[in-house]
């Protein structure tokens, strides 16, 4: 198995390169862009400049990993990802060996799904789809390409979830809801009609109720 690049040099690129070699696989090196060429190591790794890239690590003996969040509702990571397929890299994907993913689901290219996740029977994930720790992804849901699905979300039996859109922590989604195109739900919302293209969901702020010491509370 070819060692890993990972693009990126953030929060997300230092936890990926701890789960992929908590798994034995091996990485190589961080690559970014040009124009963000900071520092030339992260944590004993190199960091290179994307024109250095194919010289320093050709393609055809390493793949990559595009280690970006939900930036630009996740059109940075997609961007990247087209582009680095175009030069020729393989592009990894990362199912955590304490995520439980049913036998019968189907599973696109550049897939994150993390530890204690749960993906039910008849599912499909497509590609650059990142999936957090602790999710519940219900059987028979489907979620498009280039989205992302933070820590705790929970999502009932037959959702559609719509390419580039973004689902907050702790997010709970009833089941055969449908959810457009580039919609945002945010931390903690609990999602219960369907959701049209381009659309943000908030959930409303904590009250602040004074405590009644006469009652105990």
């Amino acid at each position: 198995m070819n060692p890993l690049i990972l693009f990126g040099t953030g929060a997300t690129a230092r936890m990926m390169r701890y789960q992929f070699e908590h798994i034995g696989r091996k990485v190589a090196a961080h690559v970014v862009d040009d124009a963000f060429m900071d520092r030339t190591s992260l944590d004993g790794l190199p960091v290179i400049p994307l024109r250095d890239l194919p010289k320093a690590f050709p393609p055809g003996h390493f793949d990559c990993f595009i280690s970006i969040g939900p930036v630009q509702q996740n059109q940075l990571r997609t961007e990247r990802l087209h582009l680095l397929g175009t030069m020729g890299y393989r592009i990894a994907s990362y199912v955590s060996p304490h995520a439980l993913v049913a036998d019968n689901i189907r599973l696109s290219s550049h897939i994150k799904i993390g530890e204690r996740s749960i993906c039910q029977p008849f599912v499909t994930i497509g590609s650059n789809v990142f999936i957090g720790s602790g999710c519940i992804i219900g059987h028979g849901s489907d979620i498009a390409d280039n989205c992302f699905i933070a820590s705790g979300v929970i999502t009932g039996g037959g959702v559609r979830i719509g390419e580039n859109s973004f689902l907050g922590t702790g997010c709970i989604i009833r089941n055969d809801i449908r959810i457009g195109r580039n919609v945002t739900i945010g931390a903690g919302v609990t999602l219960l009609e369907d959701a049209p293209d381009d659309q943000i969901y908030i959930n409303s702020t904590a009250i602040r109720i004074p405590r009644n010491s006469a009652s105990g509370l």
